[in-house]
């Protein structure tokens, strides 16, 4: 694995079904990740989480790939982060997952912190009741210039961000989303506003919304990396199944494409 790239997989979990697939993802998880579906309600969100955890097993694989993807374990620091715990040789390695209905996202990076956050590009959101917890001044300015039907749209775009540099910083929703500010929209990457953050620079952000398919969805994905010795990392997208190798007496994952 490169200490200069972030890769990053997307995938839609419907792609992987059937009886057979899902069982070699859940045969990839500890017995603690694989009695997690069952406390969902939602049959559709335990099957998601179980490929989100397969996904992020594989992925970690492909990039380690002496490493078989049962082989890792994980454990939680101070406000609940996932981080490797073994092979202990490997704790430089970092990831982040998040997953939303139909979509799943994964980073795994070495020698640097990172977030990442997918919503609904569609996903309609109450933009007043949340406006005075999540965007700062200037951006709800740009909220209340946004025309009303791409209003939900752009609240997600900043929610994001925030939420996938939450991610990386390790304390989740304890940072105050509202006393963070992104500078001005720029044809450029995203990026804290140096006036308000002058540790902005310290940290590379991304940003995507994927094409919409048949049912006009799509997807908002933001990501979060720190500048390890102040360098830009290179992002490299992935939309198809981790190859990785196969653990000892496990099966391969399918995915319907």
């Amino acid at each position: 694995m490169h200490p200069d790239e972030a890769h990053v997989w997307q995938l839609d979990p419907t792609r992987v079904a059937g009886r057979e697939p899902t069982e070699a993802a859940a045969a990839l998880l500890s017995p603690e990740e694989r009695a997690r579906p069952a406390a969902h309600r939602d049959p559709r969100a335990g099957h998601t989480f179980l490929v989100a955890r397969g996904l992020l097993r594989c992925a970690l694989s492909e990039l380690v790939p002496e490493v078989a993807p049962a082989v890792w374990s994980f454990t939680r620091g101070p406000y609940g982060r996932p981080q490797i715990a073994t092979p202990r040789c490997h704790t430089s390695v970092r990831f982040n997952v998040s997953h939303t209905r139909d979509q799943v996202v994964c980073v795994v990076v070495r020698d640097a912190d990172c977030g990442i956050d997918v919503e609904p590009a569609g996903r309609t959101v109450d933009v007043p009741l949340l406006a005075g917890d999540v965007p700062a001044p200037a951006e709800a300015a740009v909220l209340a210039a946004a025309a009303p039907e791409h209003r939900s749209e752009v609240f997600l775009r900043h929610w994001t961000l925030k939420e996938a540099y939450a991610k990386a910083l390790g304390v989740g929703m304890r940072l105050p989303f509202a006393g963070l500010v992104f500078g001005p929209p720029t044809t450029g990457a995203p990026r804290l506003d140096p006036a308000a953050h002058p540790e902005g620079a310290d940290w590379q952000f991304a940003q995507w919304v994927t094409a919409r398919g048949p049912a006009g969805q799509g997807w908002v994905v933001s990501l979060a990396l720190s500048r390890p010795g102040g360098r830009e990392l290179r992002i490299v997208r992935h939309d198809r199944w981790p190859t990785c190798p196969p653990s000892p007496s496990r099966g391969h994952l399918g995915v319907q494409m």
